[in-house]
């Protein structure tokens, strides 16, 4: 049957639930971003069934037993703070790394990832993130709290790089492809990146602040460019902290 309306507390205190299976497709009815189920419950895994599209703001705030998140492969947008102050520890996706980079999160707290938590696509793993090529643009905290993504390889076809994508992601390199001309700010972390190179071609015009994380922290970073073009991608926007780490690759 339809839910019409939900009220505060509803499950408050029900301390034996432990398991959610979440199938409204209509959250016309969700009219704020109380917590669903309450503060400080034992809920330890949530499901949101196939044909679902979003998930509605603060649906699972504070919900700090949350270990396991499945998400079917329908979903477009988390709202904001929909998984804020919670310690997930897995996220169960029924989609492909292609659908994934389309989902829009409200912020970086509408992502179940953020928690430091391990991504698993068609019941694998994934570790070494390859974004297909067709992809133009990695979206807002897309892969933000990947912790267990060691490497990233992107598509010569990305043109934009958002807000937190990568941000405490653990990759060490990045070879930024030729047609990307804006990555945002944090998008590789700020203080928690493990950047040490970053790979540049003519492309990127202007970056956000940080966009390679605080080159104070990172004494490692160098980020290099094609021959010649130091002094230009100095003069850049948003690159002018990282002058010091910007270095020709010699032909």
């Amino acid at each position: 049957e339809k839910v019409e309306s939900w009220g505060y507390g509803t499950f408050d205190d029900c301390s034996s639930l432990k398991s959610v299976q979440w199938n409204s497709k209509d959250e016309s009815w969700w009219y704020d971003d109380s917590p669903a189920f309450g503060h400080y419950n034992s809920i330890t895994s949530i499901t949101f069934g196939e044909g679902i599209e979003r998930i509605p703001n603060g649906l699972c705030k504070s919900m700090d037993s949350l270990k396991i998140v499945t998400l079917p492969a329908s979903i477009k947008r988390i709202d904001d703070d929909a998984f804020s102050g919670c310690s997930v520890e897995r996220v169960n996706y029924a989609g492909d790394i292609a659908s994934w980079c389309t989902i829009e999160f409200g912020n970086q707290s509408s992502n179940p990832l953020s928690w430091g938590t391990h991504l698993y696509i068609d019941n694998k793993e994934v570790t070494d993130l390859v974004i297909p090529e067709g992809i133009k643009e990695v979206k807002d905290y897309a892969f933000k709290g990947g912790k267990y993504i060691t490497s990233v390889t992107l598509p010569q076809s990305l043109t934009h790089i958002g807000r937190g994508a990568f941000d405490d992601c653990r990759m060490t390199s990045v070879v930024i492809p030729e047609n990307v001309c804006y990555i945002a700010e944090p998008a590789f972390g700020w203080v928690s990146t493990k950047l040490q190179s970053v790979t540049l071609g003519r492309g990127v015009m202007s970056i956000g602040d940080e966009a390679f994380g605080d080159p104070k922290y990172n004494k490692k970073l160098r980020i290099y460019v094609p021959a010649g073009m130091k002094k230009e991608y100095c003069a850049r926007k948003g690159f002018e902290i990282y002058k010091s780490k910007i270095k020709e690759i010699k032909e």
